[in-house]
């Protein structure tokens, strides 16, 4: 060995403390590189789902859900572009905003949609570009009493 390779073996000695363990070296810091496949496995968005004469919709936000029945379902207004829908029922009126949302549309209205959910980042891998998505779902009247947030209503 060398003399070099002596002094080497001889500091990682001196940094041992007694139990055999290595102490750290402040002059040595490692960075850690977090690479896309380190990151969380998101669950795949699903903006709606068809079912048989459902006797709800459900309606899936971050803060809460709702499950208007059909029956109460009293008009139904979109846009040309399939990114505004209005739900509006004897209670309540939803607005919904987002993306693709042509197949969204003719399910709710023959009745035929389960549930609709708005997309979250933090939940949710992005869908592909031309897929349906639900950006935003908001209720007018619960904005009002909530100060804009148009969050849902605790009983």
């Amino acid at each position: 060995m060398e003399d070099d390779d002596l002094l080497e073996l001889a500091d990682l000695a001196a940094d041992q403390d007694s139990s055999g363990s290595e102490q750290p070296d402040p002059a040595r810091e490692t960075l850690t590189v977090y690479s896309p496949a380190s990151r969380v496995q998101r669950d795949s968005y699903e903006a709606y789902r068809k079912r048989a004469r459902p006797p709800h919709l459900k309606i899936r936000l971050a803060g809460g859900r709702r499950a208007p029945a059909y029956h109460h379902l009293l008009d139904i207004a979109s846009n040309e572009a399939a990114t505004e829908l209005e739900l509006v029922y004897r209670f309540l009126i939803v607005r919904i905003h987002g993306k693709n949302m042509g197949v969204i549309i003719d399910a709710i209205e023959n009745h035929a949609c389960d549930f609709i959910q708005e997309f979250n980042p933090l939940i949710f891998a992005r869908p592909a570009p031309d897929a349906p998505i639900i950006e935003a779902i908001r209720f007018p009247a619960d904005e009002q009493d909530s100060g804009g947030k148009g969050e849902v209503k605790k009983p």
